[in-house]
């Protein structure tokens, strides 16, 4: 698994914010405070990213959905009506 580490410059106004935020909250550990911060900032954006991107191609993820399920339906209408022609006779009852 690959490692990532950063020093950030937050500068005066975030800086200040970072250390209001982490005494409010009792964090001591202004590090593993920041990094927190930053994971949750992240996840947030990825959240957003895949409701864009979801968004831009909502109309084909319907249309694949749409043709799949009926794909799907078509192969387990056949599967069913394979099932009930099949002339095998071995006894063995199930």
């Amino acid at each position: 698994m690959a490692e990532y580490f950063y020093t950030l410059d937050l500068g005066s106004i975030y800086g200040a914010k970072l250390e209001r935020l982490a005494a409010f909250t009792s964090h001591d550990d202004r590090e593993a405070f920041a990094a927190m911060l930053l994971a949750r900032a992240i996840d947030e954006m990825e959240t957003w990213m895949h409701a864009e991107l979801y968004a831009a191609f909502e109309e084909d993820i319907t249309a694949l959905r749409e043709k799949y399920k009926i794909r799907n339906e078509t192969h387990l209408k056949n599967r069913k009506i394979e099932n009930e022609t099949s002339e095998v006779d071995d006894g063995i009852p199930f």
